[in-house]
């Protein structure tokens, strides 16, 4: 940033598309997931665990945890097949040491599950306030 008297001056950024940017650098272009494998809902973590198939036929898993009745996080790598292949630790960019030293910080809630014929829902309830999450 630039600033001259009063008035301040951005640098400018070049917009890539995504697809652009793998072109000009030559990198591999996306990958897309297969499908869903398998969902499972960890009461005690208040977390959901979507397994998929990666386009070369290994295992992923994307982690959603409920960390209040309207916060989410989401987790994912597509090199780690399972919950168990995640770090415990947060990177420093979240400010408390785990996921659970985290949700502890916020107000208490209530989480169900359940499976339907297309998926699943999930709703949080708080304060008499519910939220459908999927």
């Amino acid at each position: 940033m630039k600033t001259q008297s009063n008035t301040v001056q951005l640098e400018s950024f070049r917009f890539i598309k995504v697809q652009d940017f793998f072109n000009e650098s030559g990198n591999e272009p996306w990958q897309k997931l297969k499908g869903t494998t398998d969902m499972k809902f960890n009461k005690t973590h208040k977390r959901l665990d979507v397994s998929f198939v990666n386009a070369d036929g290994s295992a992923c898993t994307l982690l959603l945890y409920f960390l209040s009745d309207s916060i989410i996080r989401k987790r994912f790598h597509p090199g780690l097949a399972s919950a168990a292949d995640y770090p415990l630790g947060n990177k420093r960019t979240v400010v408390m040491d785990s996921v659970n030293d985290l949700a502890a910080t916020f107000d208490k809630f209530q989480v169900n599950f359940t499976r339907t014929d297309t998926g699943a829902t999930i709703k949080t309830s708080a304060n008499g306030q519910d939220t459908l999450w999927l």
